[in-house]
């Protein structure tokens, strides 16, 4: 998955509770977006590094050329329950996007979901209300 969001907003803690509980590392702050379909590695003067904040840079095991199957912002909070469908799209790829900010149970329900099925089962993308969200490959974890 992606992780999008400002400087501060949790990325790299979110990426470390995921990694703590069984997804792997592809990069942190920079991703490499290229290929058809678009494929996801780390910078080489990044690979295996992720900051934890307060603690310093950790090196850990990553995965290189792997599809993203979903995005999270975690500059965003979502305002309702059950949110519309909502997309982010960089290069010729275009992700289910999650808002990330303030939910405490974002981890669990994204590892429940990516558990479940090959594709992300949050969201079906027929749903009215559809809405895209433009963005380029910055401030990732």
């Amino acid at each position: 998955m992606l992780i999008l969001g400002p400087s501060g907003s949790g990325k790299s803690a979110t990426a470390l509770d995921l990694i703590a509980r069984g997804a792997e590392l592809i990069a942190d702050d920079r991703v490499v977006v290229q290929g058809t379909p678009p494929r996801l590695s780390p910078p080489d003067a990044l690979a295996g590094l992720v900051e934890a904040r307060g603690i310093g840079l950790l090196r850990l095991p990553y995965r290189d050329d792997i599809t993203a199957v979903l995005a999270i912002d975690m500059g965003r909070s979502a305002d309702v329950r059950m949110p519309p469908y909502t997309s982010f799209s960089i290069n010729s790829m275009c992700l289910p996007l999650i808002a990330g900010a303030n939910n405490p149970i974002l981890v669990l329900a994204v590892m429940a979901g990516l558990k479940a099925s090959v594709t992300f089962p949050f969201y079906d993308g027929s749903s009215s209300g559809r809405q895209d969200e433009q963005g380029g490959a910055k401030d990732q974890a």
